[in-house]
Order: structure tokens, then C-alpha cells, then sequence
């Protein structure tokens, strides 16, 4: 056991690294009707960890344990039932072979979760957790300076909507996709570290608190909003619960603490935008984020540049304009449309409304009802893609299996922080939907259950 033990450890040790590799490298096969043909770092590494897990399943006879929690198994399941009446089979075969990889893996992490109850697995995963986490900020922001520098993209990997194009200052997205990828990456971490100040664990304050400093600036240089919202809504739940159950009000400085990283980074992207070869100021740049993050409701007045300061600096450099001067209102109304588009299709017979168009099937079904003019988009929120693809039976078996979840971590000795983190990833996920550019959301909760608790 004690060999098996030791590769199950080393596989879950680079688990945080790993995870931040969700788009870069990438091998990339092609693209079909409703979708992209890629493989990319995490998903190689889940299917190690699940080939591992079932030798290890196999080896010390833990089927009855799986067998014993079916319940658990009863949403997978019916979604890939509902292979039978999807309507884009070969998207929904390999979303469904991802959702299983997930399912099976958090299955072994929790069946073999007294393997990683030592203090030194802990201390060892946490340094990789954090130390990983620090690297990728670093390179958010040198992303951010090359990008401003003029490095194309093929070297500093912004994708493109990332470029100082947009608003006139880059906000990266990491090893990531997207920006929102990026974003949502530094959510457990934030929360981790937190747990960790608090218990006084493994790390000295002083680099705890650099580092909650650095991740929060970071998810803030990300412009991405869902993330951002997400971990306002779980901040404060937080705090607001640490003052009624504990009497903690010394949890405020949270709120203190993430008003200075903002501050921060706001003025990096200020300082960004007066840099970068678009003919934006450090005004303009502050005003625009502002502007972005409020959904335009408040406005600085700098996205209207004055016409002195534009000259001014374009008789230093040669200028460029920026694509937008504030709030992308077509940001919000894209997700919106499509959103309708998936309703309109979900309630168009009772047939669907129960049982939803299949698995893997909800783009190409809102296509081919006339309900969207695109069978690429994404549908941006992962409750309404199960209630299209999986129907009302769908959700309801999705609800049970969140009980169930919430059931174990309510019976855990520092359930806080695990029920803040979930929180967190719940509400993200009203902002977009799939599985393999955000396995971190179904993974590091079922590994922190064993840190947590005396399950």
C-alpha cells in the first residue's frame, strides 16, 4: 500500500499546478459542428489519476464503496441516458466521457481520503497550491507588460480578446482560455489562504498575507467579472458569518485588505492604459474598469478622454484607438440572448421540458429550432445548459447530488471555508458552462473535504 500510496499522493501534489494549464499547452485536432477537438494539460492529467484511481479501486476492493453511494451516481447516469435523444451525439459521448472521468476521480480522491490526512501531505500540497498559484500571477502581469511592449501573442499567449486593443490595457488570461478561466482559478486559492491565516498553518503571516494580497490584485487584473462577482458574493458571506457564529470582527480586515489590492491593481491598469500605444491616459484607464466592472453605471468621465490629453500624447507616440471606452454592454446582452434562446428551446414541448434535448446537445438543438443563429456560442451559464440538455429531471437529480454534498460538509469541523469556496463556485457559475477549462470547480472541493473535516 505504501508504494500506491506514494504515487496517489504525488498525482494530487501537482494537481494545482496542473490545473492552471487548461488551455496552454494545447493539442488541438480540429473543430466540428458545435465544438473544438482539444486536449489539454488537466484533462491528460484526469485520465492518469482515473486509470491510477481504478487500479487502485481494483487492488483493495473498493467497489462496494462506489456501489454503496449510487445515489451519488444517479445524475451521471441519466444524462448519459439521455445520449439516446441528444441531439449532437458525438459532442455529447465526449462531454459525457469527461463528466464520468470527474464523477470517478472524485469518487477515488474521497475513497482513499485517509491516505491524505497527515499533516506532510498538507504542507507539501499547499506549498506546491501556493507557490504554484504566485507563478502564474507573475506571469499575468508580465502578460500584461509584454502585451503593452508590443510581443505579439504567439509569445505572451493572450488570447484575443486580452490585447490592449480592447480598452487600451491588457487583462490576461494566464495559461487559460480566457480571462474568466483565469479569474476563477484564483478562487480557491484566495480562500485557501485565508483558512490558512486563519488556523496559522504551514506559513509564516507575513507571507500568507502577501500572498492573499497578490491573488486578490490578480483576480482584479482579470477584469473578469463573473469571477470578481463570485468572490464578492462568498467574501461576504464570509465575514458575515465569521461576526454572527464568532463574533469575529476582525474578519472586516478582509474587506479593508481587498480594497487595497483593488486599489492597486486599478492603478496598474491606469498606468497600463497611459503605456500602451492606444492614445488612452491613466484617466481613461481607471475610468474604463470602473466603468466595466458596474455594468456602466457609474462613469469617472476619463472613458471620454480629453481632447488636450489625446493630443499631447499623440504627439509623443504614434496612437492607436481602443476598441470600447467603457462598459461592453454586448457582453452582457450576448449571454442574455443566448439564454433566452436555450429557454425558448428547453420549453417548446413537455417532452423537453422533462427530459431536455440530451446530453451535449443543447447548442445544436437551440440551433436547429431557430432559437439561436449559431450552433457554436456557448450557452455562459451551467444551470440553464443542464436544464436544457438534462430537462427538469436533469436539475432535480443535479439538487439532490448538491445536498448531498452540502450534508458532508456541514458535519465538517471547519466547514466555513469549505461552504464559502462552494458558494464561490456556485455563483461563478451563472457566468459560463462546461467542464474541461474549469475542472478546479468539481475537483478541489472533494479534495479539501478530507483537510476540513473528520469524514
Amino acid at each position: 500500500m505504501k508504494s500506491s500510496n506514494k504515487i496517489f499522493r504525488y498525482l494530487l501534489y501537482i494537481l494545482p499546478l496542473v490545473l492552471f494549464f487548461s488551455y496552454h499547452p494545447l493539442i488541438h485536432f480540429g473543430t466540428g459542428e458545435s465544438m473544438n477537438f482539444e486536449i489539454s494539460l488537466p484533462l491528460i492529467w484526469l485520465v492518469i489519476f482515473d486509470v491510477y484511481g481504478l487500479f487502485m479501486i481494483l487492488k483493495f476492493r473498493k467497489i462496494k464503496e462506489i456501489l454503496r453511494n449510487y445515489v451519488w451516481l444517479l445524475f451521471p447516469i441519466f444524462m448519459t441516458i439521455s445520449l439516446i435523444w441528444t441531439y449532437d451525439l458525438l459532442r455529447g459521448i465526449l462531454i459525457g466521457g469527461v463528466l464520468w472521468l470527474i464523477y470517478f476521480a472524485g469518487y477515488s480522491i474521497y475513497i482513499f481520503r485517509k491516505e491524505i490526512s497527515d499533516k506532510g501531505f498538507w504542507k507539501n500540497f499547499f506549498k506546491v497550491f501556493l507557490y504554484s498559484s504566485l507563478f502564474v500571477c507573475f506571469w499575468c502581469v508580465l502578460q500584461c507588460v509584454l502585451d503593452v511592449l508590443g510581443v505579439g501573442r504567439e509569445y505572451s499567449l493572450a488570447c484575443t480578446g486580452c490585447t490592449y486593443e480592447i480598452f487600451g490595457f491588457p487583462h490576461p488570461n494566464g495559461f487559460a482560455a480566457e480571462p474568466q478561466f483565469m479569474g476563477n482559478l484564483l478562487l480557491a486559492p484566495i480562500v485557501m489562504t485565508i483558512y490558512l491565516l486563519e488556523k496559522k498553518n504551514y506559513f509564516s503571516r507575513k507571507f500568507l498575507l502577501i500572498c492573499l494580497f497578490v491573488f486578490i490584485a490578480t483576480l482584479f487584473l482579470t477584469l473578469s467579472r463573473g469571477a470578481i462577482y463570485a468572490f464578492g458574493v462568498g467574501l461576504v458571506f464570509f465575514v458575515i458569518t465569521k461576526i454572527v457564529k464568532e463574533k469575529r470582527w476582525q474578519s472586516l480586515a478582509l474587506f479593508v485588505l481587498t480594497f487595497l489590492a483593488f486599489l492597486f491593481t486599478l492603478n496598474l491598469q491606469g498606468i497600463f492604459a497611459d503605456f500602451s500605444p492606444t492614445n488612452d491616459t491613466y484617466v481613461s484607464g481607471v475610468s474604463k474598469v470602473v466603468n466595466q466592472l458596474t455594468l456602466g453605471k457609474v462613469d469617472l468621465g476619463g472613458s471620454k478622454v480629453k481632447k488636450e490629453e489625446v493630443e499631447e500624447k499623440e504627439t509623443e507616440v504614434e496612437t492607436e484607438t481602443a476598441i470600447f471606452d467603457g462598459y461592453v454592454e454586448v457582453s452582457t446582452s450576448g449571454r442574455t440572448e443566448v439564454w433566452k434562446g436555450a429557454l425558448k428551446t428547453w420549453s417548446k414541448d413537455f417532452k423537453t421540458i422533462m427530459f431536455g434535448v440530451g446530453l451535449g446537445g443543447g447548442l445544436k438543438g437551440m440551433y436547429e429550432s431557430g432559437n439561436y443563429p449559431s450552433s457554436q456560442e456557448n450557452v455562459n451559464n451551467e444551470y440553464i445548459n443542464v436544464l436544457l440538455e438534462g430537462g427538469l429531471v436533469g436539475v432535480l437529480l443535479l439538487i439532490l447530488s448538491l445536498i448531498l454534498a452540502f450534508k458532508i460538509i456541514y458535519k465538517m469541523s471547519g466547514r466555513l471555508y469549505l461552504f464559502t469556496l462552494v458558494i464561490i463556485y456556485l455563483v461563478s457559475l451563472l457566468f459560463f458552462s462546461g467542464l474541461p477549462n474549469v475542472l478546479q470547480i468539481y475537483l478541489l472541493p472533494v479534495v479539501f473535504t478530507r483537510f476540513y473535516g473528520k469524514s
